[in-house]
């Protein structure tokens, strides 16, 4: 849902978002890769 639901970019420019701000904070971080099933996982992952 949301403004960019269904844009091919959205997932670009949320990988660029975060590996940007990983990189800012943790210099170690060389790069991200997205996963279409994160959103799923990182919801499991906070029900713990």
């Amino acid at each position: 849902s949301g403004a960019c639901a269904g844009c091919p970019m959205s997932q670009y420019t949320l990988v660029n978002f975060v590996e940007a701000t990983l990189k800012d904070k943790i210099p170690e971080v060389k790069g991200v890769i997205a996963v279409d099933d994160a959103k799923e996982r990182f919801i499991e992952m906070l029900r713990r």
